[in-house]
Protein backbone atom coordinates (compact mmCIF):
# COMPACT_ATOMS: atom_id res chain seq x y z
CA UNK A 1 0.00 0.00 0.00
CA UNK A 2 1.10 3.50 -0.95
CA UNK A 3 1.92 5.51 2.20
CA UNK A 4 0.31 8.46 2.77
CA UNK A 5 1.73 12.21 2.85
CA UNK A 6 0.20 14.75 5.24
CA UNK A 7 1.02 18.43 5.32
CA UNK A 8 0.98 20.31 8.38
CA UNK A 9 0.60 24.53 8.32
CA UNK A 10 1.72 25.75 11.73
CA UNK A 11 1.08 29.20 12.65
CA UNK A 12 4.05 31.29 14.31
CA UNK A 13 4.44 30.84 17.74
CA UNK A 14 3.98 34.39 19.92
CA UNK A 15 5.76 34.30 23.28
CA UNK A 16 3.76 35.39 25.92
CA UNK A 17 6.13 35.13 28.64
CA UNK A 18 6.42 32.64 32.03
CA UNK A 19 2.90 31.34 32.56
CA UNK A 20 2.61 30.35 36.16
CA UNK A 21 -0.19 28.34 37.66
CA UNK A 22 -1.49 27.80 41.35
CA UNK A 23 -2.96 24.46 42.29
CA UNK A 24 -6.92 24.95 41.62
CA UNK A 25 -6.54 27.90 40.42
CA UNK A 26 -6.77 27.90 36.11
CA UNK A 27 -3.76 29.28 33.83
CA UNK A 28 -4.00 32.16 32.05
CA UNK A 29 -1.49 33.40 29.58
CA UNK A 30 -0.01 36.73 31.30
CA UNK A 31 -1.16 35.44 34.56
CA UNK A 32 1.62 36.55 37.51
CA UNK A 33 2.27 35.24 40.75
CA UNK A 34 1.67 37.60 43.54
CA UNK A 35 4.52 40.07 44.60
CA UNK A 36 6.72 39.13 47.56
CA UNK A 37 6.55 40.63 50.41
CA UNK A 38 6.56 44.12 50.48
CA UNK A 39 7.64 46.45 49.67
CA UNK A 40 9.74 43.93 47.53
CA UNK A 41 12.34 41.15 47.08
CA UNK A 42 14.46 40.65 49.86
CA UNK A 43 12.05 42.51 52.11
CA UNK A 44 12.66 40.94 56.21
CA UNK A 45 10.26 41.46 59.10
CA UNK A 46 12.04 43.44 61.23
CA UNK A 47 11.56 41.54 64.41
CA UNK A 48 13.65 38.54 62.24
CA UNK A 49 16.76 40.34 62.46
CA UNK A 50 15.61 42.60 65.96
CA UNK A 51 14.15 39.27 67.99
CA UNK A 52 12.98 39.31 72.00
CA UNK A 53 10.39 42.69 71.56
CA UNK A 54 8.44 43.09 74.76
CA UNK A 55 5.46 43.69 72.62
CA UNK A 56 4.81 44.67 68.74
CA UNK A 57 1.88 45.88 67.28
CA UNK A 58 1.86 46.95 63.37
CA UNK A 59 -0.23 47.04 60.26
CA UNK A 60 2.08 44.65 58.36
CA UNK A 61 3.91 41.38 59.86
CA UNK A 62 6.71 42.02 62.10
CA UNK A 63 7.56 38.28 62.44
CA UNK A 64 7.90 35.58 59.94
CA UNK A 65 7.11 33.04 62.47
CA UNK A 66 3.83 34.75 63.63
CA UNK A 67 0.95 32.95 62.37
CA UNK A 68 -1.76 35.18 64.08
CA UNK A 69 -3.91 37.82 62.98
CA UNK A 70 -3.24 41.65 62.76
CA UNK A 71 -5.59 43.11 64.50
CA UNK A 72 -9.59 42.69 65.35
CA UNK A 73 -12.37 45.13 64.23
CA UNK A 74 -15.44 45.89 65.76
CA UNK A 75 -18.67 46.80 63.38
CA UNK A 76 -20.18 50.20 64.68
CA UNK A 77 -23.75 49.48 64.32
CA UNK A 78 -25.76 46.64 64.71
CA UNK A 79 -25.38 43.77 64.92
CA UNK A 80 -21.81 45.19 65.87
CA UNK A 81 -20.16 42.07 65.25
CA UNK A 82 -16.39 41.30 65.40
CA UNK A 83 -14.03 39.83 62.73
CA UNK A 84 -9.88 39.21 62.97
CA UNK A 85 -7.80 40.73 59.72
CA UNK A 86 -4.77 39.35 58.66
CA UNK A 87 -2.31 39.72 56.37
CA UNK A 88 -1.82 39.17 52.78
CA UNK A 89 1.00 37.23 51.43
CA UNK A 90 2.99 39.87 50.96
CA UNK A 91 3.11 40.69 54.60
CA UNK A 92 0.47 43.46 54.30
CA UNK A 93 -2.71 44.25 56.21
CA UNK A 94 -5.45 42.31 54.14
CA UNK A 95 -7.50 45.64 53.40
CA UNK A 96 -9.62 43.65 51.34
CA UNK A 97 -11.09 41.78 54.36
CA UNK A 98 -11.59 45.26 56.09
CA UNK A 99 -13.58 46.44 53.26
CA UNK A 100 -15.47 43.42 52.33
CA UNK A 101 -16.52 43.01 56.23
CA UNK A 102 -17.37 46.93 56.93
CA UNK A 103 -19.54 47.35 53.61
CA UNK A 104 -20.98 50.99 54.01
CA UNK A 105 -20.44 50.30 58.02
CA UNK A 106 -17.82 52.65 60.43
CA UNK A 107 -15.09 49.81 61.37
CA UNK A 108 -13.05 50.47 64.70
CA UNK A 109 -10.19 48.32 66.76
CA UNK A 110 -10.93 46.25 69.52
CA UNK A 111 -7.55 44.16 69.25
CA UNK A 112 -4.41 44.84 68.12
CA UNK A 113 -2.13 41.92 68.23
CA UNK A 114 1.23 41.43 69.66
CA UNK A 115 3.32 40.13 67.09
CA UNK A 116 6.51 39.57 69.29
CA UNK A 117 5.45 36.09 71.19
CA UNK A 118 5.04 37.48 74.69
CA UNK A 119 1.00 37.62 74.49
CA UNK A 120 0.99 41.49 75.41
CA UNK A 121 -2.39 42.15 72.86
CA UNK A 122 -3.79 45.45 73.34
CA UNK A 123 -7.65 45.47 73.86
CA UNK A 124 -10.16 47.92 73.84
CA UNK A 125 -13.71 46.67 75.11
CA UNK A 126 -15.11 49.81 75.21
CA UNK A 127 -16.81 50.55 71.81
CA UNK A 128 -16.63 54.51 71.83
CA UNK A 129 -12.78 54.31 73.09
CA UNK A 130 -11.78 52.14 69.87
CA UNK A 131 -9.68 53.68 67.38
CA UNK A 132 -11.20 53.74 64.04
CA UNK A 133 -9.90 51.56 60.70
CA UNK A 134 -12.22 52.11 58.51
CA UNK A 135 -14.43 54.89 57.81
CA UNK A 136 -17.36 53.09 56.10
CA UNK A 137 -15.70 53.97 52.45
CA UNK A 138 -12.51 53.11 52.41
CA UNK A 139 -9.35 52.06 55.02
CA UNK A 140 -7.95 54.67 57.16
CA UNK A 141 -4.24 55.23 55.72
CA UNK A 142 -1.12 57.42 55.99
CA UNK A 143 1.30 57.79 53.10
CA UNK A 144 -0.29 55.06 51.59
CA UNK A 145 -0.12 52.63 54.30
CA UNK A 146 -3.05 51.86 56.40
CA UNK A 147 -3.34 53.38 59.80
CA UNK A 148 -5.15 53.62 63.05
CA UNK A 149 -6.87 56.67 63.77
CA UNK A 150 -6.90 58.08 67.47
CA UNK A 151 -9.81 60.51 68.32
CA UNK A 152 -11.23 61.91 71.72
CA UNK A 153 -11.18 59.18 74.15
CA UNK A 154 -9.56 55.88 72.10
CA UNK A 155 -7.23 54.04 74.44
CA UNK A 156 -5.76 50.63 73.50
CA UNK A 157 -4.50 48.77 76.72
CA UNK A 158 -2.15 45.70 77.16
CA UNK A 159 -0.88 43.04 80.45
CA UNK A 160 2.10 43.95 82.93
CA UNK A 161 4.90 44.57 80.91
CA UNK A 162 8.04 44.36 83.29
CA UNK A 163 11.05 46.68 83.02
CA UNK A 164 13.25 49.05 83.99
CA UNK A 165 14.74 49.96 81.21
CA UNK A 166 12.93 50.11 77.33
CA UNK A 167 13.49 51.08 73.76
CA UNK A 168 10.77 52.03 71.32
CA UNK A 169 9.97 52.30 67.76
CA UNK A 170 6.78 54.42 66.91
CA UNK A 171 5.19 55.40 63.18
CA UNK A 172 2.66 58.21 63.98
CA UNK A 173 1.10 61.20 62.58
CA UNK A 174 -0.33 63.82 65.01
CA UNK A 175 -3.12 65.66 64.35
CA UNK A 176 -2.99 68.84 66.03
CA UNK A 177 -0.65 71.27 67.83
CA UNK A 178 -2.98 72.32 70.37
CA UNK A 179 -3.78 69.59 72.91
CA UNK A 180 -1.44 67.72 75.06
CA UNK A 181 -1.40 64.01 73.90
CA UNK A 182 -0.03 61.09 75.19
CA UNK A 183 1.35 58.50 72.59
CA UNK A 184 1.81 55.90 75.57
CA UNK A 185 2.68 55.25 78.92
CA UNK A 186 4.01 52.47 81.63
CA UNK A 187 3.19 54.18 84.62
CA UNK A 188 1.65 52.76 88.23
CA UNK A 189 0.31 56.11 89.13
CA UNK A 190 -0.24 59.66 87.72
CA UNK A 191 3.23 61.05 87.03
CA UNK A 192 5.26 57.75 87.96
CA UNK A 193 6.22 55.78 85.26
CA UNK A 194 7.05 55.97 81.60
CA UNK A 195 5.29 58.26 79.24
CA UNK A 196 5.82 59.77 75.80
CA UNK A 197 3.21 62.69 75.60
CA UNK A 198 3.18 65.39 73.19
CA UNK A 199 2.71 69.19 74.56
CA UNK A 200 1.69 72.11 72.29
CA UNK A 201 5.02 73.42 71.98
CA UNK A 202 5.96 71.04 68.98
CA UNK A 203 8.13 68.66 71.54
CA UNK A 204 7.58 65.12 72.84
CA UNK A 205 7.86 65.14 76.36
CA UNK A 206 9.44 61.85 77.55
CA UNK A 207 8.88 61.72 80.85
CA UNK A 208 10.83 59.32 84.04
CA UNK A 209 8.27 61.05 86.48
CA UNK A 210 9.02 64.83 86.29
CA UNK A 211 11.49 64.81 84.25
CA UNK A 212 11.21 65.68 80.61
CA UNK A 213 13.03 64.87 77.46
CA UNK A 214 12.25 66.85 74.59
CA UNK A 215 11.84 66.39 70.69
CA UNK A 216 10.42 67.85 67.49
CA UNK A 217 7.76 66.33 66.17
CA UNK A 218 6.08 68.06 62.82
CA UNK A 219 2.74 68.23 62.97
CA UNK A 220 0.58 66.61 60.45
CA UNK A 221 3.48 64.88 59.00
CA UNK A 222 4.39 60.98 59.03
CA UNK A 223 6.78 60.40 61.25
CA UNK A 224 9.04 57.47 63.46
CA UNK A 225 9.75 58.59 66.85
CA UNK A 226 12.44 56.71 68.41
CA UNK A 227 12.66 57.06 72.60
CA UNK A 228 14.86 54.63 75.22
CA UNK A 229 15.55 54.77 78.65
CA UNK A 230 18.94 52.48 80.17
CA UNK A 231 18.03 53.09 83.90
CA UNK A 232 20.37 55.88 84.25
CA UNK A 233 20.22 57.74 80.57
CA UNK A 234 17.34 58.80 78.24
CA UNK A 235 17.53 59.38 74.45
CA UNK A 236 14.59 60.39 72.31
CA UNK A 237 14.58 61.27 68.30
CA UNK A 238 12.29 62.13 65.69
CA UNK A 239 13.05 60.78 61.98
CA UNK A 240 16.40 60.12 63.02
CA UNK A 241 17.16 63.47 64.77
CA UNK A 242 18.46 63.22 68.08
CA UNK A 243 17.09 65.20 70.89
CA UNK A 244 19.40 67.28 72.51
CA UNK A 245 18.13 67.33 76.12
CA UNK A 246 18.78 64.64 78.68
CA UNK A 247 17.95 63.71 82.25
CA UNK A 248 18.61 61.01 84.81
CA UNK A 249 15.93 59.14 86.84
CA UNK A 250 15.34 55.19 87.81
CA UNK A 251 12.58 53.41 88.69
CA UNK A 252 11.23 49.47 87.96
CA UNK A 253 7.81 48.81 86.74
CA UNK A 254 5.17 46.42 86.30
CA UNK A 255 2.00 48.00 84.66
CA UNK A 256 0.06 47.88 81.55
CA UNK A 257 1.40 49.71 78.62
CA UNK A 258 -1.48 52.20 77.54
CA UNK A 259 -1.56 53.16 74.05
CA UNK A 260 -2.59 56.24 72.81
CA UNK A 261 -3.28 57.76 76.55
CA UNK A 262 -1.58 58.81 79.64
CA UNK A 263 -2.58 56.37 83.03
CA UNK A 264 -5.16 58.46 85.17
CA UNK A 265 -4.38 61.43 82.86
CA UNK A 266 -7.52 63.41 81.53
CA UNK A 267 -9.32 63.32 78.04
CA UNK A 268 -7.03 66.34 77.26
CA UNK A 269 -4.52 63.54 77.60
CA UNK A 270 -5.03 61.14 74.84
CA UNK A 271 -3.53 61.00 71.51
CA UNK A 272 -5.30 62.43 68.59
CA UNK A 273 -3.98 61.28 65.35
CA UNK A 274 -2.87 58.08 63.77
CA UNK A 275 -0.50 54.99 64.74
CA UNK A 276 0.76 52.12 62.34
CA UNK A 277 3.17 50.62 64.36
CA UNK A 278 4.67 50.06 67.61
CA UNK A 279 7.62 48.17 68.75
CA UNK A 280 8.82 47.98 72.33
CA UNK A 281 11.82 46.40 73.89
CA UNK A 282 11.62 45.47 77.88
CA UNK A 283 15.90 46.57 77.98
CA UNK A 284 17.63 49.43 76.28
CA UNK A 285 19.55 46.90 74.50
CA UNK A 286 18.34 47.92 70.56
CA UNK A 287 19.20 51.60 71.40
CA UNK A 288 23.36 50.75 70.41
CA UNK A 289 23.92 52.50 67.36
CA UNK A 290 23.88 49.31 64.72
CA UNK A 291 20.21 47.90 66.42
CA UNK A 292 18.74 51.57 66.09
CA UNK A 293 20.01 52.25 62.66
CA UNK A 294 18.85 48.82 61.39
CA UNK A 295 15.53 48.92 62.88
CA UNK A 296 14.62 52.64 61.80
CA UNK A 297 16.16 51.98 58.39
CA UNK A 298 13.40 48.67 58.28
CA UNK A 299 10.67 51.22 59.32
CA UNK A 300 11.47 53.77 57.45
CA UNK A 301 11.58 52.13 54.16
CA UNK A 302 8.33 50.20 54.49
CA UNK A 303 6.43 52.91 55.56
CA UNK A 304 8.32 55.53 52.93
CA UNK A 305 9.56 57.91 55.75
CA UNK A 306 12.40 60.50 53.92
Amino acid sequence: MAATTTTVTSTPFTDIGVINEVAGTPCTPGWSPPPGPSPGPGYTPPLDDYSNAAAAYSVRLLRTAYSGSALRVRRTVAPFDEQDIGFTAGGDLDEAAIVAFGGSDVLTVSGWYDQSGQSNDATQITPGAQPEIYNGTAVITENGKPALNWDALNRLDTGNIVTDDLTASIVCRKETSTVVAALFSIQTGFNNGYELIYVPTNSLSYRVTSSDLDTTLTQEVQSIVFVSYDGSTQQSATNGTNSTKSSTQSFTLSHNLNIGSRVQGGTNQLWRGTMQEFIIYANATYADTTNRTGIETNIMTYYNIP
